[in-house]
């Protein structure tokens, strides 16, 4: 069953592609062999598993979550306190390779992140993107220095293997199919008070609509001055987060240059950054509330909120409910349009879990006057999936998925999703619905211990126009220290 479904994402894809495809022989022979090396591949490693459902894109950068505690909600996964990942050193230390850590060592990180990335597209417009990168991060932080402050920076890099110039746009590479490298992070961290963090410069955050949007080779990160606390007890409710800044410049996917936040939201005019504040409360372990807002002058306000609450009928079962609203307008000057606009979204889900199955429903509504905009990173939307997000001008959508994890079966590094969903009543578009598989298998002992394989197909229906997309990646990640 893994084999045909990998087969059908990966030859399904390709009769679409022949006309295209037949003009270069040697191409269409090289992405055959790619094709069935993969195939080959992950048979060996599916051999004698059950059929498998799947949900959607786990904000792209997690497998299928064995239930719906682990899933992070948009308002939670900034927040979220990240325990440090088990290091090489941590290793060396347990198997007697080393002596303890060295002290001046034990509060700095070093992490190290591969990966390799072929992307295709076919477009509604007939035209084509294609590209296959080669690169890596590579993240270092101080830890604190005199419990006060502490100093990071990361490196990114996209490297071209394969990009056609005429099948640019994957976002992969710079535009005109180029590799680039760029110094991604640059900060100081200060410690103001006890749970209350400043951050200077180069940043990367998990907001929703500002984020890294870790879907393609290198995320987005940001030149930004932000203010980052807690209040409560520790492990304790009710809690509250915070965050408030000013956000100067971001760095895009495919690019290696910080430009101002109007610039990358579309205008071409002066320079506008951003004021951001927002707040995240806890009321209990299973109910929490979220609202923030963004203000770029003259160009878009961005106002979100979310509710959450989970449900646990008994050991095995647990349900979340998740009600979302946004609202977008124009501002000052209206550089964004050249006339004053407003429109909203309310968005929502209901998710469940049996042991490591999910299944979720969604749906999302938004109103004629505009589309939503997310220029700044990924919509925090459910509908939010492989290709489209759903969010049209008076557009009404909704999401059926499905997601599991075999760890019942022995096999707890195979994961997958599927999503199905329809859009319909779009201003002056034609009804939409998109079909999306992705598995993924993630390595947990031997020699290829740290990497993690990720096949993803989508095909999307647009009134008589189809779009379909394939990604192949192939991620390590190692902590050196």
């Amino acid at each position: 069953m893994c084999l045909t479904l990998i087969m059908v994402q990966l030859t399904g894809n390709m009769s679409t592609n022949e006309r295209s495809y037949a003009t270069s022989p040697v191409r269409w022979f090289q992405f055959q062999q790619a094709s069935l090396a993969l195939v080959f591949l992950v048979n060996v490693l599916c051999q004698g598993s059950p059929a498998f459902g799947a949900s959607e894109q786990f904000y792209s950068q997690h497998p299928a979550p064995k239930s719906v505690e682990e899933i992070h909600q948009p308002m939670e996964a900034h927040f979220k306190k990240r325990e440090k990942p088990e290091s090489l050193f941590d290793v060396w230390e347990r198997e007697g390779k080393v002596s303890r850590f060295p002290a001046w060592l034990s509060n700095q990180s070093l992490h190290f992140k591969a990966r390799t990335y072929y992307f295709l597209q076919d477009q509604k417009d007939d035209s084509t993107s294609e590209a296959w990168a080669l690169g890596n991060w590579v993240d270092y932080d101080t830890g604190l220095l005199f419990e006060r402050v502490a100093f990071g920076a990361s490196l990114y890099t996209s490297q071209k293997l394969l990009g056609p110039a005429d099948r640019d746009g994957t976002e992969l590479l710079l535009s005109g199919q180029e590799s680039f490298a760029v110094l991604g992070q640059a900060y100081g961290r200060v410690r103001v008070a006890e749970d209350h963090d400043l951050v200077l410069f180069r940043q990367k955050y998990d907001l929703p609509y500002l984020n890294i949007d870790d879907s393609r080779m290198a995320p987005i990160t940001f030149e930004a001055y932000s203010l980052t606390g807690y209040f409560g007890k520790h492990a304790g409710f009710p809690s509250l987060h915070y965050i408030g800044g000013y956000v100067s410049k971001i760095k895009l996917q495919d690019s290696n240059r910080f430009v101002n936040m109007a610039k990358a939201a579309g205008v071409d005019g002066p320079h506008r950054g951003m004021v951001m504040g927002g707040m995240r409360l806890a009321l209990t372990k299973d109910l929490n509330l979220g609202v923030i807002n963004y203000t770029v002058p003259d160009t878009l306000n961005i106002l979100y909120s979310e509710g959450n609450m989970i449900f646990r009928p008994t050991h095995e079962v647990a349900i979340t409910t998740q009600l979302q609203f946004t609202y977008q307008s124009s501002l000052g000057d209206d550089l964004l349009t050249g006339t004053d606009f407003d429109t909203y979204q309310v968005a929502g889900e209901l998710v469940g879990n049996y042991r490591n199955g999910i299944l979720r429903v969604a749906f999302s509504t938004t109103t004629s006057d505009a589309d939503i905009q997310s220029p700044y990173g990924a919509s925090p939307s459910p509908l939010n999936i492989v290709i489209n997000e759903f969010d049209r001008a008076g557009e009404d959508a909704w999401l059926i998925g499905l997601s599991y994890n075999f760890t019942d079966f022995g096999l707890e590094e195979l994961s997958g999703f599927v999503n199905f969903a329809q859009g319909f009543g779009a201003r002056n578009f034609p009804n939409e619905e998109e079909f999306d598989i992705t598995l993924d298998y993630r390595f947990t002992k031997g020699p290829l211990h740290h990497w993690w394989l990720r096949n993803a197909f989508g095909n999307e229906i647009n009134g008589n126009k189809t779009e379909n997309q394939v990604r192949v990646t192939l991620n390590y990640d190692l902590s050196i220290f």
